[in-house]
């Protein structure tokens, strides 16, 4: 079946991109197929709901590869599609708790999710380390490339992504000023914690 023929419900998500070493290396706004949104009831009255969605692009280890070779590639690897297997279960989903209508929604929870990775690495340093200050700086270094190469895999996604249509989408922020904004909302994000290494 082809990718346009594909009748599940698109939604945005926020995906966790895991490098080479099996550790997160950042989160991006992506669009994906929802295939089953569940609600758990809890003993005490309460309920949780997640969705089993597939995102179309995953693959940051193998962009990372091309674009030190090549920076201005607009390769991210094949599309990902729903898959099962012979008893009908899904094979290639992510388990998240929350889906957006729209791209903004899930861009901020991206950049929430970023801060709060950053600050838990820097809180995982202690401060009795010989080198501490080097190390923080360190840190926050490869956490400003690490965001650049995000926002470049996330903006190529987008672009990718423009046959996968919401139900009440409107142009996707790839194609308007709007990105630029977005674009800026990071680079406030790199250049904060740049300023941190200064202090």
């Amino acid at each position: 079946m082809s990718n346009n023929n594909l009748t599940y419900p698109v939604k945005y998500a926020v995906l966790e991109l895991i490098d080479e070493f099996n550790t997160t290396f950042g989160f991006i706004a992506s669009k994906c197929y929802v295939i089953e949104d569940v609600t758990r009831y809890l003993p005490d009255g309460s309920n949780r709901e997640y969705h089993k969605v597939v995102f179309p692009y995953t693959n940051i280890v193998d962009y990372k590869q091309k674009i030190y070779y090549d920076y201005q590639t607009q390769d991210i690897g094949h599309r990902n599609i729903p898959e099962y297997d012979l008893c009908g279960n899904i094979c290639n989903a992510y388990i998240t708790t929350k889906v957006f209508d729209n791209y903004d929604d899930a861009y901020i929870y991206a950049i929430v999710n970023n801060q709060q990775l950053i600050e838990n690495l820097i809180f995982k340093l202690p401060w009795s380390h010989p080198n501490y200050e080097k190390e923080r700086e360190e840190i926050n270094l490869k956490f400003s490339l690490d965001m650049t190469t995000c926002e470049k895999f996330e903006e190529l996604i987008l672009k990718q992504t423009k046959d996968m249509k919401l139900a009440s989408e409107k142009e996707c922020p790839a194609d308007s000023e709007v990105f630029d904004t977005h674009k800026k909302l990071i680079r406030i994000l790199i250049n904060k914690r740049r300023d941190e290494i200064k202090k």
